[in-house]
């Protein structure tokens, strides 16, 4: 996708696309969220702030992809330079309750399939066919 959508698209709460991802590890992940229908989110707001809970860590690289985290920061979009597509950025300010002091940031892909509009990322090897896909719930 090239060009970022309005904030009011991006802004609410994501969910795992199950039929879209392709990362070969979500069922087993989703296996170590016992009980639950829906594994986690990504909740975007308004005011520049995010919430993700209950997600694989796809945000540090090499991603462990350990089974459940949870962090904050802020976020903003732009283009990325290299392949001019839109872009969701995440700086992670707290994990799992905790601040960090580090530069971590995930930048996530938007994509879109007719009036749907998704976010993609990559976890754990940038050169596999391993895609988070999220929709808006």
């Amino acid at each position: 996708m090239k060009n970022i959508p309005p904030h009011k698209a991006i802004c609410g709460m994501w969910v795992i696309d199950r039929s879209k991802t392709t990362w070969k590890e979500l069922n087993r992940f989703l296996k170590n969220d016992v009980g639950k229908t829906q594994p986690g989110y990504l909740k975007i707001e308004a005011n520049g702030k995010y919430t993700i809970k209950d997600m694989p860590n796809f945000w540090s690289f090499p991603c462990p992809a350990e089974p459940l985290q949870c962090c904050s920061g802020e976020w903003w979009t732009s283009t990325n330079l290299s392949d001019q597509t839109a872009c969701l950025w995440l700086d992670v300010k707290n994990v799992n309750g905790k601040k960090i002091d580090s530069e971590e940031s995930a930048h996530i892909y938007f994509m879109q399939e007719g009036n749907m509009i998704y976010l993609s990322v990559i976890i754990l090897d940038p050169d596999s066919d391993d895609i988070l896909v999220l929709k808006k719930h």
